[in-house]
């Protein structure tokens, strides 16, 4: 083999190598093992059954509204979506956030059970707790954010029907002056087992279960 042919063969055998060195690692499925305490699984979002509730916006009269609910198992954030008048609204609560506020509807139904819900207009003085939440809204999908603040309460809709109240106060938008309407989303206790049997931590760990069966399973 002469002088040429030796250079020639020893080119590609570099190039050969400098090919295979930096081919991409062999492919493999994420692991579920993530420092996340509120990670349940590599899925995305999950989407739970609807709920109607009752709910107000600003000064408007109360109405119905569907709000739909996507769980997202990498976080255990929970969403919540609704279009109010106009305007659609969405909220994400953490898990410690929707413990908190399970709580305070235990509360309200207890103090319900044993009549100890005097009829009072309700304001964030006399609220059973305060929480912030991540919330968007706007008039064609939702163009703001704000850390909303919100305060759970009751309220009497009708006369001897005291409903479980939870209000976003106006927010101001992370980058601008728009501001949210205030928004309070109504829950009787029927409705409070309602949202309860969807959206508790246990019904959706079954959904999570499931559905990491059906894309894991060999």
């Amino acid at each position: 083999m002469n002088t040429r042919n030796i250079i020639k063969s020893f080119i590609c055998c570099i190039c050969l190598f400098s090919l295979f060195s930096c081919a991409s690692p062999p492919r493999r499925i994420s692991s579920t093992d993530q420092s996340d305490d509120f990670f349940l699984a590599d899925l995305p979002g999950i989407q739970l059954e609807p709920v109607m509730l009752l709910c107000a916006k600003g000064t408007s009269s109360v109405a119905s509204v569907e709000v739909n609910s996507m769980f997202y198992p990498r976080t255990g954030n929970l969403q919540l979506r609704a279009k109010t008048g106009t305007n659609n609204f969405q909220v994400i609560f953490s898990y410690e956030d929707r413990k908190a506020l399970y709580e305070d509807m235990q509360k309200y139904v207890t103090l319900l059970q044993s009549n100890k819900l005097p009829d009072r207009a309700p304001a964030k003085t006399n609220a059973f707790s305060t929480g912030k939440a991540d919330i968007s809204w706007g008039v064609l999908g939702y163009g703001y954010d704000a850390k909303g603040l919100y305060y759970t309460n009751y309220e009497y809709l009708e006369e001897d029907k005291p409903y479980f109240s939870l209000t976003f106060n106006p927010s101001r938008n992370t980058e601008g002056d728009t501001w949210s309407p205030l928004t309070i989303i109504y829950f009787s206790p029927s409705q409070i087992q309602d949202v309860y049997d969807i959206m508790s931590l246990e019904v959706i760990k079954q959904q999570v279960d499931e559905k990491t069966r059906q894309v894991f399973e060999y």
